[in-house]
């Protein structure tokens, strides 16, 4: 994680070579006595990512969440601590990239594909579509959520235009889309959760 005043900061989840949690051991002290059992460092770090992108959270904590570090209430029961968690490990591992997306878009039409000069915008249609360039080529399905997404979809269209796309472009811009799909299910998965 990146600061862009203070230098950088790295919080890794392991430190050193035999790979300590780099979360407190009272953490795992009290959420073992509320639980039954000491929960993994990826489940907490789940339970945490699942709780930063639950619009609940965001509305319950944003005054704290302007001032200072996130206050980051547990579940009371294991089950339930479970699931938030392995939601959000789920959707921390596919940000990462370390995880594919369940479904991602694939490319109707023939490579490489010419992407329109700046100005001019990318159709999307009711059928899913996302039209690319100056020829037949789209990729489908992606959802209207996913395209007016404000990271990927459209900007990263955009920071390209005019350039041919080849086949390893179509596959990240296909990857980034599928995540931001994911995410779309994840997040609507984990309000629902919360309420």
């Amino acid at each position: 994680m990146a600061c862009r005043y203070e230098g950088s900061h790295v919080f890794p989840l392991y430190v050193g070579a035999e790979r300590r949690p780099s979360i407190t051991p009272q953490i795992f002290e009290t959420l073992g006595e509320r639980y039954g059992e000491d929960p993994a460092p990826e489940q907490v770090l789940g339970l945490v990512y699942a709780r930063l992108w639950s619009r609940r959270y965001h509305q319950r904590f944003s005054h704290g969440l302007r001032q200072d570090w996130p206050r980051v209430v547990f579940p009371e029961s294991a089950e339930r601590f479970e699931t938030l968690a392995r939601l959000g490990w789920k959707l921390a591992r596919i940000h990462l990239g370390s995880e594919e997306p369940s479904s991602t878009p694939w490319l109707h039409g023939e490579l490489p594909v010419r992407l329109p000069e700046r100005g001019k915008s990318f159709e999307h249609h009711d059928q899913g579509r996302l039209h690319l360039g100056l020829g037949e080529g789209y990729l489908a399905p992606v959802s209207r959520e996913a395209m007016e997404a404000r990271i990927g979809g459209p900007g990263w269209l955009r920071r390209r235009a005019g350039r041919r796309l080849e086949a390893h472009d179509i596959e990240s811009l296909s990857r980034l889309l599928g995540a931001l799909e994911a995410t779309r299910h994840l997040v609507s998965a984990l309000c629902e959760l919360e309420e």
